[in-house]
């Protein structure tokens, strides 16, 4: 069948199975979405024209291509691969199909490279060998296993030394080195013994902090809380507690007491920790004799009061002195007050006084 002459832009013809459409220059192929597969035993040539989409199967290799537009106008069957290839090779330069190497694929080594069953991974430019806990290639190293089978057993070996269990022997005073032992344990109680085989892999925990001045720990400071381990050779002391012998020892409180004489202890603003505040609020004092600081033995402020224990009187503090709390204050001097209607006595002339705003003066009465 042979291509229609003189083609309307648009016309449809189909040749060989396949739809082409002219373009007013040239009859091109009609793209659809309908795919194919093509079963055959040999590979597609140039030749095998056929829609975009179509998958041609390679039954006798396995391989497998489909038909695509690599380029405006250009068609070619481009093979199929998988996204990573593992083979038995010597530096291959293609995956086992004959497709390109993508990274990660994995290659054994047959013997063509270095030894057989080394393991490679392709990264995109070489193959790059892959460190494994054991291959036959380090058996010249001093103290290394020169079979996989003794690999395995060192390895075992290092677990179960790593994953044993401890034994617990007791409790152990670091103050007079006196261990008290449990009855399972079949030690006597007294002073720390040395490390031996009776007690290897046993603990202790420290109930009375110190530092031993005998035995196989002396002169270690120890904490209440603390461990000491015995692996049949040393006794270890391990530092585990969390006591604190201050306050301010605290992660979350000031970190010293200096220049907080007299401060009060609260939650900050953000509850996430602790802080040293001055005290603001005013306070009842009751003492027999006029105190000169507050109960807290901060300064005294303004307003703070204080009742004396013998006569009972109140007394109310002006910044400067204490002053008697009355309807009428009692001074041989002008008092400081200017309340309108406050009443004086000056006991020395005998005198009643009232404070008179409009004069802005103490008026005798």
């Amino acid at each position: 069948m042979a291509f229609p002459l003189a083609p309307a832009v648009g016309q449809l013809h189909i040749e060989a199975g396949i739809q082409y459409e002219w373009t007013g220059v040239v009859w091109d192929t009609v793209i659809t979405s309908n795919q194919e597969l093509i079963i055959s035993t040999v590979d597609p040539t140039a030749a095998d024209v056929s829609e975009v989409g179509v998958v041609w199967r390679n039954t006798t290799s396995g391989s497998a291509w489909q038909y695509e537009e690599i380029t405006p106008g250009v068609y070619e069957w481009v093979k199929i691969t998988k996204d990573a290839t593992i083979q038995v090779s010597a530096n291959s330069l293609t995956q086992p199909g004959g497709g390109a190497l993508i990274a990660g694929d994995l290659e054994i080594d047959n013997g063509g490279v270095t030894d057989a069953g080394v393991l490679r991974y392709y990264d995109g430019a070489t193959w790059q060998p892959i460190d494994t806990f054991f291959d036959n290639t380090t058996a010249a190293m001093t103290g290394a296993p020169d079979t996989t089978q003794e690999a395995l057993d060192v390895l075992a070996a290092r677990v179960a030394l790593l994953t044993k269990g401890l034994a617990y022997f007791g409790t152990y005073d670091a103050n007079t080195d006196a261990a008290d032992f449990t009855a399972a344990s079949g030690l006597t109680d007294g002073a720390l013994p040395v490390a031996d085989a009776s007690n290897q892999d046993a603990y202790l925990v420290v109930t009375v902090d110190g530092t031993p001045a005998t035995g196989p720990l002396a002169g270690t400071f120890m904490d209440k809380g603390d461990w000491i381990v015995s692996d049949g050779t040393t006794w270890t002391h391990l530092d585990i507690s969390t006591n604190v012998d201050e306050f301010i020892e605290l992660i979350d409180t000031p970190a010293a007491y200096t220049g907080f004489a007299g401060n009060i202890v609260r939650v900050n603003a953000t509850e996430t920790a602790l802080e040293f505040v001055a005290p603001t609020d005013t306070q009842g004092i009751y003492a027999a004799a006029a105190p000169t600081t507050r109960v807290d033995l901060s300064a005294l402020q303004v307003g703070d009061r204080w009742i004396d224990s013998t006569t009972f009187r109140p007394y109310n503090y002006d910044g400067a002195v204490w002053q008697p709390v009355s309807p009428v204050i009692v001074s041989t001097t002008t008092p400081t007050q200017t309340t309108p209607g406050l009443m004086w006595y000056d006991p020395s002339i005998s005198t009643m006084f009232v404070y008179d705003d409009v004069a802005a003066n103490w008026v005798g009465i």
